[in-house]
C-alpha cells in the first residue's frame, strides 16, 4: 500500500478529514489564515457559497475549479 505524502496528510488535518475539493479549499484558506468572507471575495463568491462548498453541500464545476486554481497560484 502506498503511503500518503506529508503534504496530503497536512491538508487533510487542516481540512478536517479525507481530502475532497471542499476540504482542500478549506485547508488552503486556513493555511493562509483568511476568513470565509475574505477568501470568498478573493474567489468571487459569497461567504455562504464558499461555506457550502467547504462543507460539501455544494459542488464546483471543473471550469470554476480551474479558475480558482489559477487565482490561488495552483495552475500549471
Amino acid at each position: 500500500m502506498e503511503k500518503k505524502s506529508d503534504a496530503i496528510e497536512s491538508r487533510e488535518q487542516l481540512g478536517g478529514g479525507p481530502l475532497t475539493f471542499g476540504r482542500f479549499i478549506r485547508s488552503i484558506r486556513l493555511g493562509e489564515e483568511q476568513s470565509l468572507k475574505t477568501f470568498a471575495t478573493k474567489l468571487g463568491v459569497s461567504r455562504q457559497t464558499l461555506s457550502d462548498i467547504e462543507q460539501e453541500r455544494r459542488s464546483v464545476s471543473v471550469q470554476r475549479a480551474a479558475k480558482w486554481a489559477k487565482k490561488l497560484g495552483y495552475a500549471w
